[in-house]
């Protein structure tokens, strides 16, 4: 139980640095916000799967079903 307390903190405190670079890069789309933080949390994300990634999203938010990434 104990090891499963740790690893979720890890991960919140990780995702609360992610949005706090985003927050550092400056004003981006809702967009753009997604890819920066994708970007950290899937470095090796390969580039064909990243692009994917962006149209699909684009294609969400464009229809009005997707409007960015809900903070922590």
């Amino acid at each position: 139980a104990r090891r499963s307390e740790v690893t979720l903190q890890l991960r919140e405190k990780g995702h609360l640095l992610m949005w706090q670079q985003a927050d550092a890069a400056g004003p981006m789309s809702d967009l753009e916000r997604a890819m920066f933080i994708l970007d950290r949390l899937y470095p090796e994300m390969p580039a064909e799967h990243r692009q994917q990634t962006r149209a699909k999203l684009a294609a969400l938010a464009a229809a009005g079903k997707w409007h960015g990434f809900k903070r922590p």
